[in-house]
């Protein structure tokens, strides 16, 4: 055929020997913010609100706090980890939320006054939203 090359079918049809670490690193990051996910927005995160404050406003401002901090901190993140490394700021990130999803699985197991919980799970989704905001901004810039 014209201006066609033949493909060489033994390198092309294998996969790696090694897998980048990269790939793993990207595999761990993102299995642990989807158990924060999960647990932060589907499972307990708004029937647990609501039994606290009985209001759904508070639930919104909830969760709105969360996607507001990621939102502030994807572009600065991203921009730190062109300068200072990806991995870096992958670690700070997961590290958070790994933080920040143990105090809210303690928080949700212990009896305190309800507006006491209502903040530290406030703080809890705002570290949450700065921790995936890093993370996430930080992810793809391992690939290049």
């Amino acid at each position: 055929a014209i201006g066609c090359e033949l493909l060489d079918m033994e390198t092309t049809l294998h996969a790696p020997s090694r897998t980048s670490p990269n790939v793993w690193l990207y595999l761990a990051v993102r299995f642990i913010q989807g158990i924060g996910l999960n647990i932060s927005s589907t499972t307990l995160l708004t029937p647990f609100l609501f039994a606290l404050t009985k209001d759904v406003a508070w639930i919104g401002y909830a969760e709105g706090a969360q996607g507001v901090a990621r939102g502030v901190v994807a572009i600065p993140a991203g921009l730190l980890a062109d300068r200072f490394g990806s991995v870096l700021l992958i670690r700070v990130g997961t590290s958070l939320l790994t933080l920040s999803v143990i105090v809210m699985l303690v928080l949700v197991n212990l009896t305190l006054d309800p507006i006491l919980v209502y903040y530290v799970l406030l703080g809890c989704l705002i570290c949450f939203g700065i921790a995936n905001g890093t993370a996430q901004a930080s992810l793809f810039t391992i690939f290049r």
